[in-house]
């Protein structure tokens, strides 16, 4: 009896804290690069980026928040603050521009492909930096 008992109180302790232990969530941090320059042609384009898990649940995406001043990102996660997990992620960038180019037309059809763009990395820690011209 003194054992259910202590059971059912570490089932109440894991309800009130929570003892669903999963992967570590990461609010990630970075800068999108083309061999060191802006990826954007004008800073009054935008970019969207979105994170696809490699191997994890379909429909899960993780979008990023593209800062065009400083080419740097934020994934806050779906919650708007509790990030994304840990592991490997496809990220699809497109850029969005009312003075579209072959050029910008060419990334697009690259990176913006979603599962399928060749950008692949590891969410390790809170800071990654994504540079274009190791994919290309």
């Amino acid at each position: 009896m003194r054992i259910l008992r202590l059971l059912a109180g570490f089932m109440a302790l894991c309800l009130v804290f929570g003892c669903a232990g999963g992967p570590k969530k990461i609010i990630l941090k970075g800068k999108v690069t083309d061999g060191g320059k802006s990826v954007l042609p004008s800073k009054k384009d935008g970019l969207t980026m979105v994170f696809h898990p490699v191997g994890g649940a379909a429909g899960t995406t993780y979008p990023g928040s593209f800062q065009f001043e400083d080419d740097t990102y934020t994934v806050y996660g779906p919650d708007g603050k509790s990030g994304l997990p840990e592991g490997k992620y496809r990220v699809s960038l497109s850029i969005m521009t009312i003075n579209h180019t072959p050029a910008i037309q060419r990334f697009n059809d690259k990176f913006g492909g979603g599962e399928k763009s060749p950008i692949e990395v590891e969410v390790t820690g809170p800071t990654l930096d994504i540079d274009v011209s190791k994919y290309k």
